[in-house]
């Protein structure tokens, strides 16, 4: 009868609200606290098993390394989401691995590999009317704007001693300059191959180009009038180049 199919109408009604609101998540435990450069996350919504976190999401040890580094550096929540990952999973079963001289290389160099993401980008200056390799790599100085650049995409770090991912710039004798551009995330280490940073070594500045020139990646900033193509700085990497000129005011 149509009473009893609305009864059982109600019911079932009842019963798919009640698995909505038991589905749902509790707005009233704090959630993570976004900005633009990254998130904190606290203990209390990560889990009770998750170590203690500072304010600003970044654990202990990570937090008192990048406070001897004096930086400050963004946080990147991926970061913690990735250690929270159980591995091996009680699902899988090890195998043993038979000892090779390939196994045996990579485990000579397991602790010089990075346990952050690195990578590499060339920056250039490219001055009025100049179109040839050797005179953009020999400037040592820019413009202001360039400087102003500079400032913008990262953290000037002393080379000697440093370390930071270097890029294969000289962290010994200066070689390279003594200062590198770096960009620094929790997770993410980026140098940028400055070539006015570096020291010209002769017409051809030959080291310049041995870092710039094997970078997938390069910024080149042009004053007015200058123009810059994969034939200024012919190479087999440089994959990518972002062209940047100054506005006018």
């Amino acid at each position: 009868t149509p009473p009893r199919m609305r009864e059982r109408t109600a019911r079932r009604a009842q019963k798919d609200r009640e698995g909505r609101r038991s589905s749902r998540v509790d707005k009233r435990k704090p959630m993570p606290e976004a900005d633009i450069l990254g998130t904190s996350l606290t203990a209390d919504w990560l889990g009770a098993a998750v170590p203690p976190l500072g304010a600003d999401g970044l654990s202990s040890a990570v937090a008192d390394g990048l406070a001897a580094a004096g930086a400050d550096v963004p946080f990147d929540p991926s970061f913690v989401l990735a250690q929270l990952q159980q591995w091996p999973s009680p699902d899988s079963s090890l195998m043993p691995v038979e000892m090779s001289d390939a196994l045996r290389r990579a485990i000579s160099v397991l602790d010089r590999t990075p346990a952050v993401e690195t990578h590499k980008v060339g920056v250039v200056y490219v001055g009025a009317e100049q179109t040839r390799e050797e005179d953009i790599l020999g400037n040592t100085t820019g413009s202001a704007a360039y400087d102003a650049l500079l400032a913008q995409l990262g953290t000037f770090v002393r080379l000697k001693g440093s370390e930071y991912y270097a890029g294969g710039l000289d962290t010994t004798d200066d070689t390279d300059g003594e200062f590198a551009l770096l960009w620094l995330t929790s997770s993410l280490q980026l140098v940028y191959h400055v070539a006015t940073l570096m020291p010209s070594d002769g017409k051809r500045c030959t080291s310049k180009k041995r870092h710039v020139g094997n970078d997938y990646v390069t910024i080149a900033f042009l004053e007015e009038g200058c123009d810059f193509g994969h034939e200024t700085l012919p190479s087999h990497f440089n994959f990518v180049l972002i062209l940047v000129r100054a506005l006018d005011d």
